[in-house]
């Protein structure tokens, strides 16, 4: 913790090894640094709406999964402000404030109204008058929309893993664990943040991660390349699943009819998507592996 500059951050993951789909811990990594990068432009756009942040990576480790990372601000000449110090002071300003926003995160597991981001924006507000942010020429507030914007992003890239797996943001302000949630409540993107829904009805086959047995949540699929949580409306095939006629089991795969629903933001980024399983077609086993006898 020590050894990190101020305009430095680390990101974690600390995944289950030997369980679950390997390429989880790299989708998800990129994903998460794409999102802090989308939360570093946020923050820059306190100062203008030309300005921007680039990511940098310095270092990996594979320990567990690490990102060492250190933002670099665009799009501003120097010459725009008197103090030539402006961009130190924004590096500053913006490892404090993803600081902020992670444990504020930890705080409220669930966001249902606007009037719940107050307090994020009191918080950001403070770190920019202590760091010096606020007090450039053309300060001006986060807008809570598009703050909501990057939450969703981020539960988004922290649901590629593994629910065992842990995540957490390190910087020279702390450390702080960054949980298995969607923190926003999908009636507050539906009111405040989407912008366009698209539905889609399409047949695919899914692999079978975690079925539900009780009727009481959502399966855990794994499709494309990475876990989804769908509901399952075939109500009569999901009885036979649940009083044992129709044998599935963890591994298998359905050929299903999927209805999905992608929730577009203002900014025409993805911030929410639901999945439905409208009709279960078959039930498709392992193809069992044959191994070859060799003879000399």
């Amino acid at each position: 913790m020590s050894e990190q500059s101020e305009e430095q951050f680390d990101i974690y993951i600390d995944y289950v090894k030997e369980s679950g789909d390997a390429s989880r811990v790299f989708h998800a990594m990129g994903e998460l640094i794409d999102t802090f990068e989308h939360i570093d432009n946020l923050l820059t756009g306190i100062i203008s709406e030309h300005a921007n942040a680039e990511l940098v990576l310095e270092d990996i480790e594979a320990a567990s999964l690490k990102a060492k990372l250190r933002s670099v601000i665009l799009g501003v000449p120097d010459e725009a402000l008197k103090d030539g110090e402006w961009k130190k002071i924004l590096g500053h300003f913006l490892v404090r404030a993803k600081h902020a926003l992670c444990e504020w995160l930890d705080e409220n597991p669930k966001i249902t109204t606007l009037d719940q981001v107050q307090t994020l924006q009191e918080r950001l507000g403070q770190i920019a008058e202590q760091s010096g942010a606020r007090y450039l020429p053309i300060y001006r507030p986060l807008d809570n929309k598009a703050l909501l914007g990057t939450i969703a992003e981020l539960d988004r890239a922290i649901g590629l893993l593994d629910p065992r797996d842990k995540v957490r943001y390190e910087s020279p302000y702390g450390r702080v664990i960054l949980q298995h949630s969607q923190h926003i409540h999908e009636d507050l993107i539906k009111e405040i943040l989407t912008k366009e829904i698209i539905k889609s009805d399409d047949t695919r086959i899914v692999k079978i991660k975690k079925p539900d047995f009780l009727g009481r949540s959502q399966w855990v699929l794994k499709y494309a390349g990475h876990s989804i949580n769908a509901s399952i409306s075939d109500q009569a095939w999901l009885e036979d699943f649940q009083r044992g006629v129709t044998d599935v089991k963890p591994g298998d795969s359905l050929r299903v009819l999927m209805h999905e629903e992608v929730f577009y933001g203002h900014n025409n980024e993805v911030v929410h998507v639901t999945y439905d399983v409208r009709d279960v077609v078959e039930v498709i086993k392992p193809t069992p592996v044959q191994q070859r006898r060799l003879t000399f």
